[in-house]
């Protein structure tokens, strides 16, 4: 269940530092920098979409969806952990859902949503 809505980078910045630490906010959002150069590069969206305005609403994203897995005791630090190796690993594959969460809320995310959407057909 979504709970938890961040409505700035900062907002979210903050969610996650308070429950996982600075380091692991680090972490994530360089994960999630690495996975929107992947998912742009991908899906050959270079000049259709702001990088730096997909990657914010991508680490908003991932800010709401692990915030509730730490509030609902899914997971704890080192279960974030692997979820960001996962990330690194298969960073198109695991950004699918937070594109289609946070695809109504972008224009860029939207666009990225499309993309993979037409790829499936």
């Amino acid at each position: 269940m979504d709970t938890n809505h961040y409505d700035s980078l900062n907002e979210a910045s903050e969610g996650i530092e308070k429950r996982l630490g600075e380091d692991v906010r680090r972490e994530l959002f360089e994960a999630v920098e690495d996975a929107v150069e992947a998912i742009i590069n991908e899906y050959d969206l270079n000049s259709e979409v702001s990088e730096n305005a997909l990657q914010e609403q991508m680490q908003i994203g991932y800010a709401e969806s692990i915030s509730d897995f730490v509030d609902e005791g899914v997971r704890d630090v080192e279960g974030i952990r692997e979820l960001i190796a996962e990330i690194r690993r298969e960073p198109v594959e695991n950004s699918k859902t937070v594109v289609g969460k946070m695809g109504s809320r972008s224009r860029d995310v939207n666009r990225v949503s499309r993309a993979m959407w037409e790829r499936r057909e």
